[in-house]
C-alpha cells in the first residue's frame, strides 16, 4: 500500500520511485488501481506515465477548492473516503490535517526537495500557484492591462472582471489577504482596494477554473485567475497583466489519505 501512494506522489513531484519498493509495487499492481482527489488542470499526462511505469491505474477526481475540504472530511467521517492521495492548496490540506485526514507519511521521493517544503511528516510541498489577472487581448491593449492592482477599481473595468467567490474560495481569500500583508502600505489602502474592486461588480465563479472561458469569448474583459491558463488554453487571446507590485500565489502541496482504500 505505501508503495503505490509513494509511486503517485513521486510521479507529480517529478521524482522517479523508488527501486526497492518494486516488491511493494507488484503488490499494488495486484489491486489495480489508485484513487488521486485534487483540482489541478492538465493532469491526463502525469496520470497516463504514472500507469506506463507503475502498471497502476490511477483514477483522477477532480474537486474544486471550494468543496473540497467539505466533500473530504464528510467522505472521510462517514468511513467512504475513496481517496489514497490528496493534492489542494497548502490551508485546503492543513485543515484536513487537523481533522484527522491525512495519515502520517514522508515519502523517499521528496528527498530532494527543500527541508522548508516538508511542513510536518504529513504534509509536502510542491509548487506555488500564481495569481495573476488575465485579460483577453483583442480586446485590450497591453498598454490599457492593469500596471497595478488599484486599476481594478478603474471604472473601465466595471462588469469586466471575473474572478473565484472569496466568500468560498480558499486561494483567492489567500490571495486577497497576501495584498494586505505584503502589497498594499496600510489597511486603509487595501480596504479602499477591497472597497472600489466590489463597487466594479465582478462576476464571482466557484472556483479559478471558470475563470477564463468569458475573457476567451469576449464577454468579459479581464480576470483574477492563474497565468497557466494562457498557455493551456492556447490559442486563445490571453494574456497577463504585468503588473508593477509582486505577484502572490498559493502553495500547493500533497499528502497520503489515513485509512486510504488501497
Amino acid at each position: 500500500m505505501k508503495l503505490l501512494l509513494a509511486a503517485l506522489a513521486a510521479t507529480v513531484l517529478a521524482l522517479p520511485a523508488q527501486a526497492q519498493d518494486r516488491a511493494a509495487l507488484e503488490r499494488a499492481k495486484a489491486e489495480g488501481k489508485v484513487s488521486f482527489y485534487a483540482n489541478i488542470t492538465a493532469i491526463e499526462p502525469i496520470l497516463k506515465a504514472f500507469d506506463a511505469d507503475t502498471g497502476v491505474k490511477a483514477e483522477y477526481t477532480r474537486i474544486s477548492t471550494s468543496k473540497f475540504v467539505a466533500t473530504a472530511i464528510t467522505e472521510f467521517e462517514a468511513g467512504k473516503l475513496m481517496a489514497d492521495v490528496v493534492q489542494a492548496p497548502l490551508p485546503v490540506l492543513e485543515l484536513l490535517k487537523d481533522k484527522g485526514v491525512l495519515a502520517a507519511y514522508r515519502s523517499p521521493a521528496a528527498a530532494g526537495y527543500p527541508e522548508w517544503t516538508r511542513k510536518d511528516d504529513r504534509i509536502q510541498l510542491f509548487g506555488i500557484e500564481t495569481v495573476a489577472l488575465i485579460y483577453n487581448k483583442e480586446r485590450v491593449k497591453p498598454a490599457d492591462a492593469p500596471r497595478r492592482y488599484e486599476d481594478l477599481t478603474l471604472p473601465k473595468w466595471r462588469n469586466q472582471i471575473v474572478m473565484a467567490n472569496p466568500a468560498s474560495h480558499a486561494t483567492t481569500i489567500s490571495w486577497l489577504v497576501g495584498l494586505k500583508e505584503n502589497v498594499f502600505k496600510s489597511e486603509a489602502d487595501w480596504m479602499a482596494f477591497v472597497r472600489g474592486l466590489a463597487a466594479n461588480k465582478p462576476t464571482f465563479v466557484a472556483s479559478f477554473g471558470p475563470t477564463p472561458a468569458p475573457i476567451e469569448s469576449g464577454e468579459k474583459l479581464i480576470a483574477i485567475s492563474l497565468p497557466k491558463y494562457i498557455v493551456t488554453k492556447a490559442p486563445a487571446p490571453l494574456d497577463w497583466a504585468r503588473v508593477e507590485q509582486p505577484l502572490l500565489g498559493s502553495p500547493r502541496a500533497i499528502a497520503v489519505a489515513a485509512k486510504a482504500p488501497h
